[in-house]
C-alpha cells in the first residue's frame, strides 16, 4: 500500500488599508472563502484589502 500525502487546506491572511497603514483583519489565518468575504466587507467600507498566503507571511515575519 502506498502512503498518501494529505495536505492541509491553504490558509490566507487578509490585510486592510486603513488610515494609511496595512492592518490584519483577522488574527488567525482563514480559508480562501472566508478571506474573500473579508475583502468584500473591506470594499463595502471603502477600503482596499489584500489577500496574502499564510506561508509567505510567516516567512516574512
Amino acid at each position: 500500500m502506498t502512503k498518501r500525502n494529505f495536505r492541509s487546506p491553504p490558509l490566507f491572511y487578509v490585510a486592510q488599508r486603513k488610515d494609511g497603514k496595512w492592518v490584519l483583519m483577522a488574527t488567525e489565518p482563514v480559508l480562501r472563502t472566508a478571506a474573500i468575504r473579508l475583502v468584500a466587507s473591506a470594499w463595502k467600507e471603502g477600503n482596499l484589502a489584500r489577500i496574502r498566503d499564510a506561508d509567505s507571511v510567516r516567512k516574512a515575519a
